[in-house]
């Protein structure tokens, strides 16, 4: 009886940690929905569960405290290593894949980072958490790619194709969407402060379900 009861307590207050360490690292000012996912909610997790089986549920509170800590320092780590990363040297050359119907295979093996991929066809690549940042990509098609928590921050996507793309928790801070057909996309949790949206085709619901969206009258990033 008493095992269950632990158990209980363990279910009921694994809860908290995770809601507290994805709001602190938010409020730390992460804009990483791998950090929040991968380290505020896992980390938590793990360490609150550890801290209850060697302290025992009475100390509860103070395991959820270091659960919480635990969990945004794992979302920096996360953050910094994965999403931000280390800039590219200016002078890495461009993989020149203009026009390429690129497969799966192809784009393994490419920071994309370094490409020109203008024109080029992406159509239904899975794509999640792969580095744009700075891509040129104008006119290429990402039709029905899933770009979940990919970063497509200062990206070149003017009159590109992203009709039905899963852009989940991506980033297109500063990006260039000039003309760009984004109708059906998916864009929860967007962040995309910064970006160039005129004479984009959107949903109804984009700014609405986006975590940032240009602010009206603000004055768009240079294409």
């Amino acid at each position: 009886m008493a095992g269950r009861q632990v158990g209980l307590r363990a279910g009921v207050w694994s809860i908290l940690p995770v809601v507290l360490a994805g709001v602190a690292a938010a409020t730390a000012g992460l804009d990483s929905g791998i950090a929040l996912l991968a380290g505020a909610q896992l980390v938590s997790i793990a360490v609150f569960a550890l801290g209850l089986r060697l302290l025992g549920p009475n100390l509860w509170l103070p395991v959820i405290a270091v659960a919480v800590v635990a969990g945004v320092a794992a979302a920096l780590v996360v953050d910094a290593a994965v999403v931000r990363g280390e800039p590219l040297p200016a002078a890495t050359p461009r993989v020149d894949l203009r026009g390429e119907r690129l497969t799966q295979e192809q784009v393994a093996g490419i920071d994309l980072r370094t490409a020109d991929i203008s024109g080029a066809s992406l159509d239904g690549l899975p794509l999640s958490y792969r580095r744009f940042d700075g891509v040129r990509a104008a006119g290429t098609s990402f039709r029905n790619a899933d770009l979940f928590g990919a970063s497509l921050m200062d990206a070149d996507l003017s009159g590109a194709d992203l009709r039905d793309a899963k852009l989940t928790g991506a980033f297109l801070t500063n990006a260039c969407l000039q003309g760009a057909d984004l109708r059906g996309a998916v864009l929860t949790g967007v962040r995309a402060a910064g970006a160039d949206l005129r004479g984009a085709l959107l949903p109804a619901d984009a700014a609405r379900v986006a975590a940032s969206w240009p602010a009206p009258g603000q004055a768009p990033s240079s294409c």
